[in-house]
């Protein structure tokens, strides 16, 4: 599913919890944990992945999403709720 595929998605489903009708997607940056990644050189730097939120624009909670590794391929699994 491309980014475009899953704005329309979005676009077209109800929040579970207030009812409203349209979710808006977000992308955002997340550091990996140190550890788990190797950059070479002295400076000052993260490894970062993004990731799609899902937010209602209704009652501001948000879903956080997991991207799948590859060709900007994406899943709709939710892996835990967040209020903003």
């Amino acid at each position: 599913m491309t980014r475009e595929d899953l704005d329309e998605w979005a676009a077209d489903q109800t929040c579970r919890h207030c009812g409203h009708h349209g979710i808006v997607i977000e992308w955002r940056l997340e550091a990996r944990p140190i550890g788990s990644f190797s950059l070479a050189g002295a400076q000052m730097k993260f490894s970062a992945r993004e990731h799609p939120y899902a937010k209602c624009p209704g009652c501001r909670h948000v879903s956080r999403g997991e991207s799948s590794a590859g060709s900007g391929n994406l899943s709709t699994s939710v892996q835990q709720s967040r209020g903003d």
